[in-house]
């Protein structure tokens, strides 16, 4: 097997999995700020559901991501690049805090036909804000290359800075209900 070959390959396909999760993530940002704008709970259950049409990105780029990078981690001899562990865990953190976060909420949205958003919208949003972050450390560490301490640092960065960045850009509850919006 010619890896010299493969390789460019690999790292193309590793990309385009990145792309699809930043794909995502803009189509759900862009979902929060229109229920941010217009609460009412028609319109929850409308955006909600063009947001799932866009699933699929989820798995296409998780799969993009882990199979062309394992072979990538491999070919690189992965105990010689230690940022491979810490995007390793960055990448289940953004699982965890989509399917567990994210996912659960939006299920609680769609089973109140709508009405539950004002409940649900702030950790919607912390959720995708911390994602975010905690993605771009990956694909810094994964461009950058740096040591294990460089890599911790710069991932705990992320979900620290990511905190913050969320906390004190979340809509309050009461500005979703403005509209009547209840839990």
């Amino acid at each position: 097997m010619n890896h010299s070959t493969l390789y460019p390959f690999a790292l193309f396909l590793h990309v385009v999995g990145v792309m699809a999760l930043v794909a995502f993530y803009g189509m759900e940002w862009a979902t929060l700020l229109r229920l941010r704008r217009s609460p009412e709970p028609r319109h929850v259950t409308e955006a909600l559901a063009s947001l799932g049409a866009g699933r699929g990105l989820i798995p296409l780029g998780s799969t993009l991501l882990f199979v062309p990078g394992a072979y990538l981690a491999w070919v690189g001899k992965v105990e010689k690049t230690p940022w491979v562990a810490v995007g390793l865990l960055a990448m289940i953190v953004l699982g965890f805090l989509g399917g567990s976060v994210t996912g659960k909420r939006v299920q609680a949205i769609m089973a109140s036909e709508g009405r539950a958003l004002a409940t649900h919208l702030p950790a919607l949003w912390n959720s995708l804000v911390v994602r975010a972050s905690v993605l771009i450390a990956a694909i810094f560490v994964m461009c950058a290359k740096p040591g294990i301490a460089g890599s911790v640092t710069a991932a705990a960065i992320a979900f620290g800075g990511g905190l913050l960045i969320a906390r004190t850009t979340s809509p309050r509850p009461a500005e979703a209900a403005v509209s009547g919006d209840t839990a």
